[in-house]
């Protein structure tokens, strides 16, 4: 072969052999790419990983010191309802101002029943003496309960008038009248 062919032909085998060179450092760079991408992947995914840890353990911390200060709150808020319960109740115990509020709605009441004019339980009680006076003065035998009968009530009885037998029915009435009026 001439020279020129085997030139050409050195020159082709080693323009063949520089692009297959070239072509496999372009795959290996590839793969040392590929290589590199998945370890810093790895590292980032790692710190990622990392990073999500602390701040997961970060916002527990700050949930729970956001629930431990709600639950305080609320306790302190419980005990104050409590002592202010207490307190209410201490003060409806105290017989003084129970009391003080009976006697206020008692006064009410009245006061509301003698504009209706209902009777108060004074009012039937003083009745009821001015009646038990009628009965006596036009009774004035009252009832006795029936006793064991003694030697001396025996004896027979004498017929005795009293005043009040003597005096005609026209007077007893007077006076009746009279003590009603008064």
């Amino acid at each position: 072969m001439t020279t020129k062919n085997v030139k050409h032909k050195a020159n082709n085998t080693s323009v063949g052999a520089d692009i297959s060179h070239q072509l496999e450092n372009v795959f290996l760079a590839g793969l040392g790419a590929l290589s590199t991408v998945t370890e810093v992947s790895a590292k980032t995914f790692d710190s990622l990983v990392d990073q999500g840890e602390d701040y997961r353990k970060n916002a527990t911390k700050k949930t729970e010191k956001i629930i431990g200060e709600v639950e305080q709150a609320v306790r302190g808020a419980t005990e104050n309802a409590q002592s202010k319960a207490s307190g209410l109740f201490e003060q409806v115990r105290d017989t003084s101002k129970v009391d003080r509020l009976q006697k206020v709605f008692d006064d009410r009441v009245d006061d509301a029943l003698k504009r209706l004019r209902v009777p108060s339980q004074r009012d039937i009680k003083a009745l009821n003496a001015k009646l038990d006076k009628i009965i006596r003065l036009v009774d004035p035998k009252p009832a006795k309960p029936a006793a064991k009968k003694s030697a001396a009530a025996k004896k027979p009885k004498v017929a005795k008038k009293t005043e009040a037998a003597k005096k005609p029915e026209a007077v007893k009435k007077a006076e009746v009248e009279k003590k009603v009026a008064s």
